[in-house]
């Protein structure tokens, strides 16, 4: 009677060892699983939409450079003008994607002030393009020296308060895209215990 009570106690310690080993593994999957879902729904949708927002925000800005040459072929300045349209659609259709994600206190925070930065921006491309028109019309009529004093102030309003309203913009980009990111590393820190 002994050995079978033995044998019977041994089988009931390795089952109650395997029980325990199964929900440490269904609870580490759990966690796993949890953290790869807040990654696809959350983390890599705001790290997209923030990169596609600083990258229409530095679309605009190269254009808005190459926009200052009173002597751009007509194609040029409407294919820059075109570039300056999609990268505001890049900038809207990110600042939508992000708007919807959930995000902490902190974070809405930073984006209220971003998109505060992102507007002002934003105003200066809208100002700049009808300004750049307006420089269309002086040189179709030849005006060479309003053209000159045109795009004199033109370019010293983009080198100025236009660049300072840009670094703002960019700068607060930077600080939700850096805060993000280490939400995300932090999510595969604890994926990877």
């Amino acid at each position: 009677m002994m050995l079978r009570s033995k044998i019977l106690s041994g089988f009931g310690l390795m089952a109650a060892i395997a029980i325990g080993i199964g929900i440490v593994g269904y609870s580490g999957i759990n966690k796993t699983s949890a953290l790869l879902d807040e990654s696809m729904n959350e983390l890599l949708p705001s790290q997209e939409s923030l990169s596609g927002i600083q990258f229409g925000m530095a679309q605009i800005r190269g254009s808005q450079s190459l926009l200052l040459l009173a002597n751009l072929a007509p194609d040029q300045r409407d294919g820059r003008l075109k570039v300056i349209a999609g990268g505001m659609t890049l900038i809207d259709d990110g600042s939508k994607i992000f708007e919807a994600i959930p995000k902490a206190a902190s974070e809405q925070d930073q984006w209220k002030t971003c998109q505060a930065a992102i507007a002002k921006f934003k105003t200066n491309t809208e100002t700049f393009a009808a300004r750049r028109k307006m420089m269309e019309t002086l040189i179709a009529e030849k005006k060479d020296e309003q053209l000159a004093a045109f795009e004199a102030e033109l370019q010293a309003d983009q080198l100025g308060y236009m660049f300072k309203d840009y670094r703002a913009a960019v700068e607060s980009l930077e600080k939700i895209i850096v805060a993000t990111g280490e939400k995300a590393k932090t999510a595969r820190v604890v994926a990877a215990q």
